[in-house]
C-alpha cells in the first residue's frame, strides 16, 4: 500500500490451508482434471515440499537501510529487497522504457513507540503504525520491524515478508515506469502490486532467488494466506484501498502464472 494507510491484518487461520482440496462424502467413477490441467504441477511447476523462507548460508544483504537495527525482520526485509530489485532489474527492461533504477530510500521503524512519536516517514511519524508502505514523495519503502514483520512471521512464515516488500516495490514500479497516474483507481494500482509481488514469488519457486526458496504446497499456501489476512473487511467501503481476499489472491496468482508483463494489463475493467 502506498502513503500511509495501515493493513488490516486479520486472523486468518482457516485459511492456511488455502488451497487444499476439501474432501467429500461420496464418490464418483471416472478421472478427476484440474481446471489447471494437472493437478499434480502448480501453474506448471511441480508440486513441491521442502523449505520456504531464507536460504541458509547466503550472506545477508549489504543494503542500507536507515534506522534499521540489524533485528531479523530487518534483515528478512532487506535480503528481500536485495532480491526484488535483481528480479526488476532483469525484468524492468523488457516491460518499460528505459532502465530499472532502485529505491531512493529505505527506512526500518519501530511501532511500538507511542502515536505520535517516532522517525518521519513519508510526512508522518512512525510510532503507532504497524505498516509497510512505498512512499510516491520520496521515493521510498519502509517497513514495521517491532508488530507487523514478527506478527506475519510468525502467523504465515518468513516468506510473507517477501510477499508485502514485493507488494511496495510493485509500487515503486508503477511510479518508476508511469504505469500509473493521479487518475489510476487505487483498487487497479493494488491488483497490479499484487501481481507483481506473485511474478517475483514465480522467481523465488523456480530457484532464481539468491537468498530465498519456497515450496509450491504449504509454502505457497502461507504466502496466499497472509495475502487474504490484509484484506478490505467490506471492499464496498470508499476506504478500501487493497480488495477481496478472491480479488488478491487473483491478482497474486496472474503474476504467479503469467509473469510480470500480464501485471500490467490489469486495468478497472479487469
Amino acid at each position: 500500500m502506498t502513503g500511509g494507510r495501515r493493513p488490516r491484518l486479520l486472523a486468518a487461520a482457516a485459511t492456511a490451508g488455502l488451497l487444499l482440496l476439501t474432501s467429500c462424502a461420496a464418490t464418483v467413477g471416472g478421472n478427476a482434471v484440474s481446471i489447471y490441467e494437472n493437478p499434480f504441477t502448480v501453474a506448471g511447476l511441480p508440486v513441491t515440499s521442502g523449505p520456504s523462507g531464507p536460504r541458509p548460508g547466503v550472506p545477508d544483504s549489504t543494503i542500507a537501510v536507515e534506522n534499521a537495527e540489524g533485528t531479523d525482520s530487518d534483515i528478512l526485509a532487506t535480503d528481500a529487497i536485495d532480491d526484488i530489485q535483481q528480479f526488476w532489474a532483469e525484468q524492468y527492461p523488457a516491460l518499460f522504457k528505459g532502465s530499472f533504477t532502485p529505491v531512493s530510500t529505505l527506512t526500518s521503524w519501530d511501532a511500538s513507540e507511542d502515536e505520535g512519536s517516532g522517525i518521519r516517514f513519508c510526512g508522518d511519524r512512525t510510532g503507532g503504525v504497524p505498516n509497510a508502505a512505498y512512499c510516491t514523495r520520496d521515493d521510498s519503502i519502509g517497513w514495521d520491524r517491532t508488530i507487523l514483520l514478527p506478527a506475519l512471521v510468525d502467523a504465515f512464515g518468513p516468506m510473507s515478508v517477501v510477499m508485502v516488500i514485493a507488494h511496495e516495490y510493485g509500487h515503486a514500479i508503477q511510479h518508476q515506469s508511469g504505469l500509473v497516474g493521479d487518475d489510476t483507481p487505487t483498487i487497479v494500482a493494488e491488483q497490479q502490486a499484487d501481481c507483481f509481488a506473485g511474478a517475483f514469488i514465480r522467481h523465488v519457486a523456480e530457484g532464481d532467488s539468491p537468498h530465498f526458496t519456497i515450496n509450491t504446497s504449504d509454502g505457497l499456501n502461507g504466502v496466499l494466506a497472509a495475502t487474504v489476512a490484509v484484506r478490505d473487511v467490506d471492499p464496498n467501503d470508499p476506504e478500501s484501498v487493497h480488495g477481496s481476499a478472491f480479488e488478491r489472491v487473483t491478482a497474486v496468482q496472474i503474476g504467479f502464472t503469467d509473469g510480470a508483463a500480464a501485471c500490467t494489463r490489469i486495468d478497472e475493467a479487469e
